[in-house]
């Protein structure tokens, strides 16, 4: 294993640990979890708060498990993974809105 290989993938673990402790914060949280920055959900907007921060865990927690994947395929094949890490952090985000939007907002919010 080379340096830039080593790189690769503690960047790619570093976003998986913070992605993932992200949707673990989003499960303990008893107030409805933001998306947005400096966004505030209204309780009163939200069915069912303990179902929605579920929701919005699970789409972290799985974000977070692609950057974990993108690191173990990086000790194996390190374009692959660069590839990965770069679709991951483009595609994804706009994944991440359009579950966050179209899914998670439409079913537990009011």
């Amino acid at each position: 294993m080379e340096g830039h290989d080593l790189i690769m993938m503690v960047i790619s673990l570093i976003c998986s640990t913070v992605f993932y402790s992200i949707g673990v914060f989003a499960s303990k949280l008893e107030k409805p979890m933001w998306f947005w920055s400096g966004e505030v959900i209204d309780p009163n907007k939200v069915k069912d708060i303990k179902a929605y921060n579920n929701a919005n865990a699970k789409m972290w927690k799985i974000y977070g498990l692609l950057y974990f994947v993108t690191a173990f395929i990086s000790l194996f094949k390190v374009k692959l993974g660069v590839v990965l890490l770069t679709l991951i952090s483009t595609i994804g985000i706009v994944g991440l809105i359009w579950c966050y939007e179209m899914i998670i907002k439409r079913k537990y919010m009011y």
